[in-house]
C-alpha cells in the first residue's frame, strides 16, 4: 500500500511477520540474503530472476530478503518486507534518533541500520542516526559488515505520532 495520501512507493513494513511453520509472531532476524549475487551468476545481465522481478515489480528495487529465525520451533526462513497496510500509519511521521556508542564489542565492527526491513545507513560513532518513519509499529535492527545481525542487536517499538525515540546501542539497546 502507498503512503495514505497517496504519493509516493509502497511503504515496507515487518508488522504481522511471523513463522511460516508455527505461526508464532516471536521471530527475530538472523542474516540479510544478498540474492542479487547468487541471481547474477545464473541469469542474464540485468535479471535476477523470479523473486527479484517480483519485489521490484511492487516498488521495492534493491531491497534484499531477511532470514528469521522462530524462537518457539527454531525455523528459518526468508522474507521480503510487506506493502504497510492503512492501519500501519501514522497521522504524522515519527522521528527515531540512533546513537552508537563505544563498545568494546563493537569498536572496530562496521555497523549498518535497517529499518522495517530496508537498509538505511552506516552507523557511526561520530554522529547519530535521524530517520524518520510514517508507521506505528517498526523493527529496527542492526548488521554487521557480514550482513549478519547482531545477537541484540533487534528491537520492535511503537512509535508516536509527531513524536522522537531515541536509541542508543553499545552491542545492546538501551
Amino acid at each position: 500500500m502507498t503512503q495514505p495520501n497517496g504519493a509516493g512507493d509502497p511503504v515496507p513494513s515487518l508488522y504481522g511477520l511471523r513463522c511460516a511453520a508455527c505461526g508464532s509472531p516471536d521471530v527475530y532476524p538472523t542474516a540479510v540474503q544478498n540474492p542479487r549475487a547468487r541471481y547474477a551468476k545464473n541469469a542474464p545481465s540485468g535479471q535476477y530472476g523470479p523473486e527479484m522481478a517480483a519485489w521490484a515489480a511492487r516498488g521495492y528495487a534493491g531491497v534484499d530478503p531477511v532470514w528469521y529465525t522462530c524462537v518457539k520451533c527454531g525455523s528459518k526462513a526468508p522474507s521480503f518486507p510487506h506493502p504497510a497496510g492503512p492501519e500501519e500509519f501514522l497521522a504524522s511521521p515519527a522521528t527515531i534518533r540512533f546513537t552508537r556508542r563505544w563498545g568494546f564489542w563493537t569498536w572496530g565492527t562496521r555497523l549498518f541500520a535497517y529499518l522495517n526491513g530496508v537498509p538505511v545507513s552506516e552507523v557511526t560513532r561520530r554522529e547519530p542516526l535521524v530517520m524518520t518513519t510514517p508507521l506505528r509499529f517498526n523493527t529496527l535492527f542492526v548488521v554487521n559488515a557480514y550482513r549478519l545481525p547482531l545477537e541484540r542487536g533487534c528491537v520492535r517499538f511503537e512509535a508516536q505520532p509527531g513524536g522522537v525515540t531515541e536509541f542508543t546501542f553499545d552491542g545492546t539497546y538501551r
